[in-house]
């Protein structure tokens, strides 16, 4: 066997822990990328064999992090596809009108909050009082759930022609701006596994936006199962552009909004 092939190898065990881990696929990012994001780990604990990683990394939580932090990049930014929260704007508003139920929502990965918060913001423009709802976010990631729980932000998270509800929601500092307390305080952040995530009660929506193109079919289908256990019976499912034809696939309803699906019948 080569060089290569051995190596090869030695990261696929790396990769197979990481899946059943998080679902991770390093597919989804290339194979010379991870094992790019793999030698910088070993790096950092100047190891220079694959194996010796791999054993380090099965017994140290602290490892895991880290490699998960590295491998996890966020790109995000608030009110990302201005179409799903008008949507949710319609759907919400729609809520309030025929339900006295707190409408309750989880936002996954939430990455560094952008999202969750602008689903709060949505909410509070839509009229509804912070009592009326309820919002989760969740992420692997600890140093993401950090920045969002802090709620400062760069100009890099305000990428849309409109910025209206940055003038209304934060507060300028000297070269970042701060969430309101009332916004920050809507949303309830935890570093949780998807996988591994419990609810004590269903919700109504659940954002779930571009992560399952990072695994491969068999997690994915796990993935919607997973999914439909956290929805309510007229649950409704937003997705990402390129997740949308993946739900039609494992049977979910459309409906008349884009990428937003819901529950299959599964019995």
């Amino acid at each position: 066997m080569t060089d290569i092939a051995i190596l090869r190898q030695q990261l696929e065990h790396v990769a197979q822990w990481l899946r059943k881990l998080s679902g991770f696929n390093p597919e989804s990012v290339g194979w010379s990328t991870f094992n790019n994001i793999i030698k910088q780990r070993m790096r950092s604990h100047s190891i220079d064999d694959v194996t010796q990683y791999y054993q380090l990394l099965k017994y140290s939580i602290a490892e895991q992090e880290a490699l998960i932090e590295t491998i996890i990049i966020p790109e995000t930014w608030f009110f990302r596809d201005p179409n799903a929260f008008h949507a949710l704007k319609q759907i919400a508003t729609h809520w309030r009108n025929h339900s006295k139920m707190q409408l309750r929502i989880l936002s996954l990965p939430c990455a560094t909050g952008e999202e969750p918060y602008s689903i709060a913001i949505t909410l509070h423009d839509a009229g509804f009082m912070s009592h009326q709802f309820h919002i989760d976010a969740i992420d692997i990631s600890h140093t993401a759930i950090s920045k969002a729980m802090q709620g400062i932000y760069t100009d890099n998270s305000f990428r849309n022609k409109t910025l209206e509800f940055r003038d209304n929601y934060f507060i300028k500092m000297s070269q970042n701006y701060r969430l309101m307390e009332m916004i920050r305080n809507d949303v309830i952040f935890n570093v949780e596994n998807f996988f591994m995530y419990s609810a004590s009660l269903p919700y109504d929506i659940v954002f779930c936006r571009n992560l399952l193109i990072y695994f491969d079919h068999e997690i994915r289908a796990q993935a919607f199962i997973r999914l439909h256990s956290m929805l309510s019976t007229n649950g409704l499912l937003f997705l990402g552009h390129s997740e949308a034809i993946q739900a039609t696939h494992y049977g979910w309803n459309t409906t008349p909004y884009s990428n937003i699906f819901c529950k299959p019948n599964l019995g």
